[in-house]
């Protein structure tokens, strides 16, 4: 064997190399990146809600929203909203609905559709809130309710700016009575 075929032999073996890496390369990310979805963000939301007597006919109500970024990509939030729906005393026409058999429901959906108390929506946009993979963010709101108010259910929801759908994204729902 002469230095020529040597040094054929040896490009053709670095050739190979090169193309069974490319394809190892291409093979780990699909495998990382489209069939686990590594390029999507994962979240998980949870509520913590505290009260407070503020005088004899008002209470206020502390909701933290902790948002765990539980993916390996950033978490990007660029808007959501915030409730608090009444649940007990029971409204006039959710008694009536219940009375018939027919309680109204929010459309599309199968929960019932509590009065609303308050409601926040915010619009991040120009100001995007980012929460770092394996990271935890907190937001606080407050809500001033009357004191005849016992059990409420508490909803928000966070937008996922990588799915260009609207109402994509993380919802947590929570019930509270006030005691």
């Amino acid at each position: 064997m002469n230095i020529e075929m040597i040094q054929f032999y040896s490009g053709l073996l670095e050739s190979i190399v090169k193309v069974a890496a490319v394809l190892v390369a291409g093979c780990w990310t699909y495998m990382l990146f489209i069939r686990r979805r590594q390029k999507f963000p994962r979240a998980i939301i949870k509520h913590k809600i505290e009260q407070f007597k503020l005088t004899n006919n008002k209470i206020l109500v502390h909701l933290v929203v902790e948002i765990e970024n539980k993916g390996d990509v950033l978490l990007a939030l660029t808007g959501g909203e915030v409730r608090v729906l009444r649940i007990i005393p029971v409204s006039q026409e959710i008694k009536k609905g219940i009375k018939k058999g027919t309680v109204p429901l929010v459309e599309g959906y199968h929960e019932v559709d509590w009065p609303s108390i308050k409601r926040y929506q915010f619009d991040w946009i120009e100001s995007i809130r980012e929460i770092e993979p394996s990271e935890v963010d907190q937001y606080h709101y407050d809500f001033i309710l009357d004191n005849d108010v016992e059990t409420i259910q508490v909803y928000s929801h966070f937008d996922n700016r990588k799915k260009k759908k609207k109402d994509i994204g993380w919802n947590c729902t929570t019930f509270h009575n006030i005691s």
